[in-house]
């Protein structure tokens, strides 16, 4: 709290001085984060992402002592409500942030701001991955009669939210003992740099990002010259290996992302029903809705067609984390997503209810024939469906999931 009290001053003291990103030295913890740098234009936020590329990194092969760690849930209730999602009977997959600042990502190469919805632009555009505080959003008609999503800006102005990520920003002490299995965790900022050690294949040659909501197996831990320590990432494709500050990425622990007893009964009837006309998602159990959520299918369109599959299906393994790569270009940030995360996988060719943070247009079918959800939506389900999956898992594989209709 101290420090946000901090940042939020820090931001509106600033507003007339433009900064590029910074070189600084990776924080070790939250404390020392503290003291990295952290600036603002009237509506641009910069803060500390990038690592010193310099600096030599090596693997720690006996891990040493325990730390405590913060344990953190990270789904708003807020951004769940703004997205279309619903839940019944007071189970939430997450608590709110509680950091006082609403931040957005930017997703598009060039996002102007307006003077009101659907009004003039007033301002210099965003850029892909700028990152902005707002204060508020709601709907508003177009001139189609159709309703839309806007942000209002911290700094005056309008934007629309399907071409944002809404985004938290929250530290994380390290946690020095890892299991040589690996253990799953969450990047808690809008944007970290992953400092590529070893690469697999020849398209993975500069620093990756990983971006807010994006889950990554930590298999150990680097440190540099300086002494500085470093969470080490083995993506689940190529496994190839990252670097990354490890006060921007949570650890779970494995009561966290373990299925609650009342979600693990199988002798409850659940279904999946997703409508694509609407695009629209409901479970239900014993025909009760306990959840829906807007979402967005597979792409369409006169010489496109990755349209996803109609039918019934079932849940027949997932993952908590995927590596996933496209040869369609949608968007401009899909060829390669890196830490896709809660992957629910209903058919052998690979199409897969899941989060999605590179977009936030639900209602338009934006997929490559996938279910895309709001990041909490998702995390929900993946906890809700059957099969159950083992903390440590990293693939599991059933044959008697949640059934997943699809019209």
């Amino acid at each position: 709290m101290v420090f946000f009290a901090w940042f939020c001053a820090f931001l509106r003291c600033r507003r007339n001085r433009k900064v590029g990103v910074g070189g600084l030295e990776p924080p070790t913890s939250a404390s020392q984060t503290q003291r990295a740098a952290i600036c603002a234009t009237p509506r641009r936020i910069e803060y500390n992402r990038t690592l010193q590329k310099q600096s030599r990194i090596k693997v720690i092969d006996d891990i040493i002592t325990r730390r405590s760690f913060l344990k953190r849930s990270f789904a708003s209730t807020a951004s769940l409500s703004l997205w279309g999602i619903g839940l019944s009977s007071g189970r939430q997959p997450g608590a709110a942030d509680g950091s006082g600042e609403k931040l957005g990502r930017v997703l598009v190469d060039a996002l102007p701001v307006y003077s009101m919805p659907y009004g003039e632009e007033i301002d210099e555009a965003f850029v892909f991955d700028d990152v902005f505080t707002y204060q508020s959003a709601a709907t508003w008609k177009n001139p189609d009669n159709t309703r839309e999503l806007w942000l209002e800006l911290t700094e005056g102005g309008y934007v629309p939210a399907k071409h944002i990520q809404l985004v938290g920003y929250r530290l994380n002490e390290i946690q020095k003992k890892i299991s040589r299995r690996g253990q799953l965790a969450e990047i808690t900022v809008p944007i970290t740099e992953a400092i590529s050690r070893k690469t697999n294949h020849t398209n993975n040659n500069k620093p990756q990002h990983f971006y807010y909501g994006s889950t990554h197996w930590v298999h150990g831990l680097g440190i540099d010259r300086d002494g500085n320590y470093f969470y080490r990432i083995v993506e689940d494709r190529w496994a190839d290996e990252y670097y990354i500050d490890p006060a921007h990425a949570h650890i779970f622990d494995d009561s966290e992302i373990t299925m609650d007893e009342e979600s693990a009964q199988t002798a409850v009837d659940k279904v999946i029903q997703i409508d694509l006309k609407s695009q629209f998602l409901v479970a239900k159990e014993d025909g009760r809705i306990v959840f829906s959520s807007v979402i967005s299918s597979g792409y369409v369109d006169d010489e496109l067609d990755l349209s996803t599959p109609t039918g019934d299906f079932e849940i027949n393994y997932k993952r908590p984390s995927r590596h996933m790569v496209h040869t369609e270009e949608i968007g401009i940030n899909d060829l390669e997503l890196y830490g896709v995360p809660w992957v629910m996988y209903f058919d052998d060719l690979g199409n897969a209810i899941h989060g999605t943070y590179w977009h936030s247009d639900y209602g338009n079918r934006l997929s490559h024939g996938c279910v895309n959800l709001p990041i909490e939506g998702a995390r929900w389900l993946y906890f809700w469906t059957q099969p159950a999956v083992p903390p440590r898992e990293k693939k599991y594989v059933s044959r008697t999931g949640t059934r997943v209709e699809i019209r």
